[in-house]
């Protein structure tokens, strides 16, 4: 069900997201190798927006899990370079905290409770994606969804993993058991509502 609240969040998000990208693709600032709506929460960001408008869900878990194991690490290990006083830093705030904002709305308005289908959704349309940006950042130098050869410019958790070619195997690690953790409460939840069922079968 999409709530009228939820549609007008999801158009609110998608009105932050044009902006967004605007900003960052205007002539002064403009760089192919970053500028490109191609990193994972630019991704997310849109799914987001579409999930909360149309309560997709294939939108919905992308969200959630895209979401809630990778576009958290920006509080975590903020790659933002700038002070408050810039637009950047508000833009990378802004942009973080919908993303974030939105997957716990689905979960606590929407009611969102992700099943193993979901999880295996959002991973493996995380692993197309990198078949796609791993080439094109090899290609042309580029390290969208920093997966390529180079580094954020800011220390993350990426930096701890070692060098590349080798940290893309515990980062694909780390993702799967994020996303896994995510799933598991639900399936514990849904596994004991559906053993209480079982021995109290006239309730």
């Amino acid at each position: 069900m999409v709530d009228p609240a939820g549609r007008v969040l999801g158009s609110l998000a998608l009105v932050h997201w044009a902006a967004y990208q605007a900003w960052w693709n205007l002539p002064i600032r403009f760089s192919l190798g970053d500028s490109l709506p191609l990193h994972v929460c630019d991704l997310t960001g849109l799914a987001c927006g579409f999930a909360l408008l149309t309560g997709k869900q294939w939108l919905t878990a992308i969200t959630y899990f895209w979401g809630l194991a990778l576009s958290t690490q920006a509080f975590v290990t903020p790659t933002v370079e700038w002070g408050p006083t810039y637009t950047e830093f508000w833009l990378f705030w802004e942009t973080h905290t919908i993303i974030v904002g939105g997957a716990a709305y689905l979960v606590l308005v929407r009611n969102f409770r992700p099943t193993v289908r979901d999880l295996c959704l959002a991973y493996l349309s995380l692993v197309g994606y990198a078949a796609i940006t791993l080439p094109m950042d090899l290609a042309t130098g580029w390290n969208y969804g920093y997966i390529g050869g180079g580094s954020p410019s800011s220390a993350t958790l990426i930096d701890s993993l070692g060098s590349w070619p080798w940290r893309l195997l515990p980062m694909a690690g780390l993702t799967l058991l994020a996303m896994l953790l995510l799933w598991l409460p639900w399936a514990i939840v849904r596994r004991r509502s559906g053993a209480a069922q079982t021995a109290h079968p006239l309730d």
